[in-house]
């Protein structure tokens, strides 16, 4: 974006998302958390957590720059609008310690995130960050490749693991499929459930 078509508010925005780059890249949890204001909010999207305040931010940081220690951010996008930034970013190190409860595997890591940021006088207020996830699972060698699935044998695994995870669901789905009986059809919508607190078999 033509720097002379922003207005003083998202210049300052954009200022300050830039001086927070290099804390990053230096792995400054104090010199990060300078920059946010007091009641910073950030929504991690891909795991369902929220952390509130500079205390839980900063122990956040610093587990992950424990477990990256050589943890490089570079920016691929900024978009400045009004009181809130887009970024898209990439983040690389090497897994040497817990990430996400993952014991360190010395894998190299490569991770893509967007982050939604809203400003506060110049300051980080709130981060809504999402986190390919499913890239690190991969990276780290507990994901499968998602081309697994369109091969015979992954077509094979992924019914397995459907019907394991779901069988009265997996058996009527098969069923369906035929042309024969689907799940059975209980007044009011809901099969009863036995004393277990699960629908009784088929």
């Amino acid at each position: 974006m033509d720097a002379l078509t922003l207005t003083p508010t998202e210049q300052r925005n954009l200022d300050t998302m830039a001086a927070v780059v290099p804390q990053w890249n230096r792995r400054d949890v104090a010199g990060i958390l300078a920059h946010y204001d007091e009641q910073i909010t950030w929504h991690d999207v891909a795991r369902g957590r929220t952390y509130r305040g500079k205390r839980e931010v900063g122990d956040y940081l610093r587990t992950l720059f424990t477990a990256l220690p050589d943890l490089r951010l570079d920016l691929t996008t900024r978009l400045p609008h009004g009181d809130c930034v887009a970024e898209e970013y990439t983040i690389t190190g090497t897994h040497l310690g817990s990430l996400f409860g993952i014991p360190p595997t010395g894998r190299p890591l490569r991770i893509r995130a967007v982050s939604f940021v809203r400003m506060r006088e110049g300051r980080l207020a709130e981060d809504t960050f999402y986190v390919d996830l499913a890239g690190i699972l991969g990276q780290l060698g507990l994901f499968p490749p998602l081309g697994l699935a369109e091969t015979r044998w992954g077509r094979m695994g992924l019914r397995v693991a459907v019907l394991l995870r779901s069988p009265r669901r997996g058996v009527a789905t098969h069923r369906a499929r035929r042309g024969g009986r689907g799940p059975r059809a209980w007044p009011g919508g809901a099969p009863p459930e036995d004393a277990d607190g699960a629908p009784p078999p088929d």
